[in-house]
């Protein structure tokens, strides 16, 4: 799957950099992942410790965007980390300004999470299945359960069962020959 070209890349990108022609940089970046930049950040924010972000944790942005949430959690993960990845390489370029070191800003060329097996506590999608076709979410999804899932007990209900139909074992693969027949062009389910 690591050369199949995706409908949004190159549409996304097309789009920011016309943004960051036109407009100072500040508001391309906000206008880019749809304005709002600190307001929506914040409740992103509060959202995640709602359902049980904590500290210490390692939350995975996928479609981090400009930064838009790791900038709202600076003070917050005071020992955790945030492992951004998005598609547009200017947005990760804006996403890291003022961000520890230790966090992870990533570009991606395709539908995956460059992340090694458990080593989130979290993984958040805002503002990201709208842009993409269901088989793309649902291959999203699917990656999501190696990355994530430290089975942390102190999570609320919600946030550990976000999708019933994914196996959680350590493998990420369909738990079924239905669900498999979604993802059948989905590296994680070969």
């Amino acid at each position: 799957m690591g050369t199949r070209s995706f409908h949004f890349v190159e549409d996304y990108r097309t789009l920011v950099r016309q943004l960051i022609a036109h407009l100072p940089l500040p508001e391309a970046m906000s206008r880019a992942v749809g304005g709002d930049f600190t307001a929506m950040g914040q409740i992103e924010r509060q959202l995640l410790i709602g359902y049980g972000l904590k500290p210490d944790h390692t939350l995975v942005d996928v479609g981090c965007g400009a930064g838009r949430l790791a900038k709202q959690l600076v003070d917050y993960l005071a020992s955790g980390r945030v492992l951004g990845t998005d598609v547009v390489p200017e947005l990760i370029d804006y996403a890291k300004i003022g961000c520890p070191p230790t966090w992870q800003f990533t570009v991606v060329e395709d539908i995956r999470i460059p992340f090694a097996e458990n080593e989130a506590d979290f993984a958040s999608f805002f503002s990201v299945f709208t842009h993409l076709l269901f088989e793309e979410s649902f291959c999203y999804l699917l990656e999501s359960t190696g990355i994530y899932w430290k089975h942390d007990e102190s999570l609320s209900p919600a946030a550990r069962s976000y999708s019933p139909f994914l196996n959680s074992s350590k493998t990420g693969r369909c738990s079924t020959m239905h669900t498999k027949r979604f993802a059948t062009d989905c590296h994680s389910c070969t």
